[in-house]
């Protein structure tokens, strides 16, 4: 009784200790697998972005300043009103002119009279320029100062119509310096007019960059006050001259419709994303690249093993969507893009 006992005993334990060494194997057998989202690789063409900081600025932005002195009279505008091209944007008075003006006319009348007069004298008709010849005629509009009269007539009647300021062209008004009834000086800023039919985006650019822009270069345009929203627009002209801190100014204008589809306004604050593509690359999402110890990583799925397959790769440019792989993938793989977080060399994978 004794021996068998421990023989059972001894049995028992020899059996336990077989299971024991075989727990580790099965255990990874029987482990949850890490479900994960395969695509495969994509080979061509990949964008690159540059993103650039500037501002946004009307097509036509003028300063419209005052050509004569005195008192404004009327001033029928406001900041953000549109006014038409020719419409009235401030009145200056006109009393001194006005009696320089009939001044003016007086002295035609006079110079009229004494060159009609001197006519007469040279054997001609009365009021009738054609009764003299060319020659004379010419003398006598010197000398009876007619020809003097009408152009001092012509000149007031100029500085009449400077009193009236007027819309260069149609747009909008903005930055009035000026109020009615305030003096003003020739050359005296009274407001700003913007062209609002389009906008452009100014923004700089290091040499080695505006080196590889070109005008027609198709870029995106985001205000950073309209999150979400971004304009088509086209490199409009690149000024030929570098700075003293290595940049260079560069417009880009934006494409018909986008003044329509947002609120925009000069100075507004954008980002310039410009894109120049590379044919024929190996490109993943974002998503797929990991790192391990500090390196880029992809992983592969290897479809006969249902494992998952780690890859150091190297990055040749990167955008916000997608990453461009210079070395480490052959193009032809599937690669993990949800699910590889934690994963490790060879660990057992499920398709999600």
């Amino acid at each position: 009784m004794l021996f068998s006992s421990v023989f059972l005993s001894g049995c028992q334990s020899a059996a336990s200790e077989g299971d024991e060494r075989a727990d580790p194997a099965s255990l990874q057998a029987e482990a949850p697998r890490q479900p994960v989202r395969v695509q495969p690789v994509r080979r061509g063409p990949f964008a690159v972005e540059r993103h650039a900081t500037g501002v946004l600025r009307p097509a036509r932005k003028v300063e419209v300043v005052s050509s004569r002195g005195g008192r404004i009279l009327q001033l029928p505008i406001r900041e953000g009103q549109r006014v038409a091209q020719g419409q009235l944007l401030a009145l200056i008075d006109t009393t001194e002119l006005h009696f320089e003006l009939r001044q003016a006319l007086l002295a035609l009348e006079e110079a009229e009279y004494q060159k009609n007069d001197m006519l007469v004298m040279q054997g001609g008709r009365w009021g009738v320029d054609t009764s003299v010849s060319r020659a004379v005629l010419d003398n006598l509009l010197i000398v009876s100062g007619l020809k003097r009269a009408r152009e001092a007539l012509r000149r007031l009647e100029h500085a009449r119509t400077q009193c009236f300021v007027r819309a260069p062209f149609a747009g909008r008004v903005a930055e009035v310096e000026v109020a009615e009834g305030a003096m003003v000086q020739p050359g005296h800023k009274l407001c700003a007019l913007l062209d609002e039919s389009t906008y452009e985006a100014e923004f700089m650019l290091l040499e080695q960059e505006a080196a590889a822009v070109r005008p027609g270069m198709h870029v995106r345009v985001e205000p950073l006050a309209l999150e979400g929203r971004s304009f088509g627009a086209r490199i409009h002209s690149i000024n030929p001259v570098v700075s003293e801190e290595g940049l260079v100014r560069v417009r880009a204008r934006l494409e018909k419709g986008a003044r329509a589809a947002g609120t925009l306004m000069d100075g507004m604050q954008v980002r310039v994303v410009i894109e120049r593509v590379l044919p024929d690359r190996i490109v993943v999402p974002r998503a797929a690249v990991v790192l391990r110890s500090a390196r880029p990583v992809v992983f592969t799925y290897d479809a006969p093993s249902q494992r998952a397959k780690w890859h150091y790769v190297t990055i040749e440019a990167e955008n916000s969507e997608e990453v461009a792989i210079s070395e480490g993938l052959e193009g032809d793989e599937m690669i993990i893009v949800e699910g590889n977080l934690t994963l490790d060399h060879d660990a057992l994978v499920q398709l999600a």
